[in-house]
């Protein structure tokens, strides 16, 4: 009995063992190393650029000093010869620039475009109406927008208060559960 209990018990161990075989890499950590290897060898603009111009560079400070003796920082070097044509950031919102354009004031942390008229709208959607855009999905009016809409009522986008003709207002959703 000790012997067949001993036995499977080598058995066991060894069936246990033989999935512990360090030599053999799976498919996801070959990936995983090549990624790696990938991410480490990138190669810096700024250094190739510098190397392109048969520059040397100074590893440990980032110093190109060209052949003809000008030593300037790599990043220095490449965005002076690189510039940047048009800035990335700052570049204006179509919709809040037509707002504007309009004589409209924008709240931004809405979105909603108030015009001289009163009229308040999100400023997309302003934009798209006036001048021809299909509406998306995105922004799309909510079933209590569109409950206030259908009783002739006004509806102020920054509050979401619905005023009925009757003068009398409420919050958009209040109205839509009261009714419904």
């Amino acid at each position: 009995m000790i012997k067949i209990t001993f036995l499977s018990l080598i058995f066991t161990a060894t069936f246990a063992l033989t999935g512990c075989n360090p030599s053999e890499q799976t498919a996801s950590s070959n990936a995983d190393k090549q990624a790696m290897t990938e991410a480490v060898d990138m190669d810096n603009q700024a250094t190739n650029y510098c190397k392109s111009l048969q520059g040397k560079l100074a590893l440990d400070t980032g110093v190109c000093t060209l052949p003809s003796g000008e030593a300037l920082d790599q990043w220095a070097l490449f965005r002076r010869d690189h510039k940047q044509t048009k800035p990335a950031i700052g570049m204006a919102n179509p919709a809040a620039k037509y707002c504007v354009s309009l004589q409209g004031k924008l709240a931004l942390d809405t979105g909603v475009c108030t015009l001289p008229s009163g009229e308040a709208l999100d400023q997309w959607e302003l934009f798209k109406r006036d001048n021809n855009k299909a509406t998306t999905a995105i922004g799309m009016a909510s079933p209590a927008a569109k409950y206030c809409e259908s009783l002739q009522g006004k509806l102020t986008l920054d509050t979401g208060v619905c005023t009925l003709p009757s003068g009398e207002a409420l919050d958009q959703w209040e109205l839509l559960r009261r009714d419904h």
